[in-house]
């Protein structure tokens, strides 16, 4: 809706109207003016815009059974394949987002703490893949802490190799 409001008054005055009468100011002023102005605070103010603005006050106060007026309103403007088709990829990207990142600030803080003296002990001794691993490692430390460093290295020492790893 546009509630854009032009009006003029007359340009040309009459010598004989110059008198400051009822009449006059009637004239001149208020039906020019005054008059579209009622006429359009009717209009905003109307029944049926005033039942729009109590529903959707009571629509963001989330009561669904008040707010049927707006409901039904725009019910008639909203394409549920499109909305659902955009919701599935919003909430895919919140997925990931969240499956990445660590909970808490503090785990990220340590985290990229550990991963500073991993790098810079890395930068001389390891390739990119181990890195990798010893990251995810540290990423996923209520894991790591289970690990049983034993039972790696017997299942180490089970594959044949030309070293032996079994201490007797």
């Amino acid at each position: 809706m546009n509630f854009h409001l032009e009006t003029t008054t007359s340009a040309n005055f009459d010598e004989q109207d110059q008198d400051v009468s009822e009449a006059y100011w009637r004239r001149t002023i208020y039906f020019p003016i005054i008059d579209p102005i009622i006429n359009n605070l009717k209009f905003r103010f109307s029944t049926q815009n005033l039942q729009m603005a109590k529903a959707i006050d009571i629509f963001m106060d989330m009561d669904f059974e008040k707010s049927q007026y707006f409901i039904q309103h725009y019910m008639v403007h909203i394409n549920y394949s499109d909305i659902i088709n955009s919701n599935t990829e919003c909430l895919k990207a919140e997925m990931l987002v969240a499956l990445t990142i660590p909970v808490s600030s503090a785990t990220c803080e340590r985290s990229f703490s550990s991963m500073r003296r991993l790098k810079n002990w890395m930068r001389t001794s390891m390739v990119q893949q181990c890195f990798t691993n010893l990251s995810v490692i540290n990423f996923e430390r209520d894991f790591a802490i289970k690990i049983v460093p034993e039972e790696i290295l017997n299942t180490f020492a089970k594959i044949d190799r030309r070293l032996c790893l079994t201490f007797y």
